[in-house]
């Protein structure tokens, strides 16, 4: 898939959206056949690939997205677009973590104990971002799109309501998908000291809920 000419600010917007899942298929769908001036922008063959996808297919939806993202890698000084609004980024893996925050500068630490939590702007695009690093389970940074409202609120003391506790952290794993974590050694000393903190800030946790 080829460009012909250069992407509006706003079609690039969008279309990053729906390869980073932050727009559904068929809303792209919808807002492919109305936004005409992306015919002009795509060579003729690669235009007709992208209106001939069945959107209703998981296999041709997918296809298409790695198509996309081909073409609007080319020329990003970040990666910041490529993650979705609320999204969890693996330590390690294919060593993607490495690549976005190469370009993130932390601005904003809160006054607390929070240790796992912090806020970072983009030095290539100005995007930032609110941070959770939660590397004693599932080893995953937890990042969230702000405002530059919310991050002069941070600085003034007033943090949002994200990640709050390790627990919300946690959590945020399970609403994520984030693959279980299992220990060989159920007495190791990361499991120990998060079983520890979740005790101490979440009073009405129960044993359970400590086991998930």
């Amino acid at each position: 898939m080829q460009l012909e000419s250069a992407l509006t600010e706003d079609q690039r917007q969008v279309l990053w959206k729906f390869v980073r899942g932050d727009v559904n298929a068929n809303e792209f769908e919808k807002w492919l056949y109305n936004e005409t001036a992306l015919e002009t922008a795509f060579e003729d063959e690669s235009y007709l690939i992208l209106i001939g996808c069945d959107f209703r297919s998981k296999e041709d939806t997918y296809k298409i997205k790695a198509s996309i993202r081909s073409v609007l890698e080319v020329g990003e000084n970040c990666r910041c677009l490529a993650v979705r609004d609320l999204d969890n980024i693996e330590m390690g893996g294919d060593w993607f973590f490495e690549k976005f925050f190469a370009t993130l500068t932390k601005l904003a630490s809160p006054p607390t104990k929070q240790w796992w939590l912090y806020i970072s702007r983009c030095n290539a695009c100005c995007t930032n971002w609110l941070v959770a690093q939660e590397e004693r389970i599932h080893d995953q940074f937890y990042v969230e799109r702000i405002s530059d409202r919310v991050v002069q609120k941070a600085k003034a003391g007033i943090w949002p309501d994200r990640f709050r506790t390790y627990a919300d952290v946690l959590d945020m794993g399970v609403k994520l998908g984030v693959s279980e974590a299992r220990f060989v050694d159920p007495m190791s000393g990361s499991l120990q000291v998060t079983v520890e903190e979740l005790l101490q800030t979440v009073l009405t946790i129960s044993a359970r809920e400590v086991g998930l």
